[in-house]
């Protein structure tokens, strides 16, 4: 969503403005995959829908151990001071904070380094990137909302395009709504999979042109005893 991205933007602008280390992001973290939602100008050539890999963060041995949120000079923590994206990058300060779900969740981080170390004054400006830490954490927690209710409404919307064999939305439907929420995911930095299964090759008696429809609805069913409210099952073809 440009909307929310731009908020943020605008937000990192002014953090930066406060306290100026040279490179602010807003990050997602999925799995092992470290978004680079949005991001400062910056001398690292770090730019937005830059991945890295969370494992090899500072951030992550930040949320993990429950270390320091503000490191002046990184040489002095030793265990961060051996993340892999230190030597990297080469950075010498770092600022962090994890971005949490409603339910505590994960979602990402808000988190700064800078090529040179700090003095320590810059401890004292903890309260300050705390409160924008919060707006966005609201942020992202808005994002998030947005994307299930667009789904839900996507369910709604393509309501004339079912199968009325299977009850499920058709190819037309499908190809429909894996556009939308491919837009709407990007911008909230969020994936998207698309999982196709040819129940053919696993039940060959369904072959059959008679059983076709009995196999279909067999496998309908299974899926939907594990699909969440944000998946959208469709009936391509067959």
């Amino acid at each position: 969503m440009p909307e929310i991205r731009n908020a943020l933007n605008n937000i990192l602008a002014v953090l930066k403005h406060q306290v100026d280390l040279d490179l602010w992001m807003v990050t997602r973290v999925v799995d092992n995959d470290w978004v680079m939602l949005c991001t400062t100008q910056n001398s690292y050539g770090i730019k937005p829908d830059d991945v890295k890999v969370w494992s090899q963060s500072v951030c992550t041995r930040m949320v993990s151990t429950t270390g320091p949120n503000i490191v002046p000079s990184i040489s002095e923590e030793e265990e961060y001071a051996a993340s892999p994206i230190v030597g990297q990058l080469n950075f010498k300060s770092y600022i962090g904070y994890p971005l949490k779900s409603k339910s505590g969740e994960l979602m990402g981080t808000l988190c700064a380094i800078d090529p040179d170390a700090q003095d320590p004054s810059l401890l004292q400006q903890h309260t300050l990137i705390e409160n924008f830490v919060n707006v966005v954490e609201t942020l992202m927690r808005q994002s998030t909302e947005i994307i299930r209710l667009n789904s839900l409404l996507q369910d709604y919307h393509h309501s004339e395009n079912i199968d009325n064999a299977v009850g499920l939305p058709n190819a037309n439907a499908f190809f429909e709504i894996a556009s939308l929420q491919k837009k709407l995911l990007h911008g909230a930095g969020s994936p998207l999979a698309i999982i196709i299964i040819d129940i053919q090759r696993f039940a060959p008696e369904y072959q059959e042109p008679e059983n076709n429809l009995e196999g279909l609805n067999v496998a309908k069913d299974t899926i939907l005893q594990s699909k969440r409210d944000v998946d959208v099952l469709c009936k391509l073809s067959g």
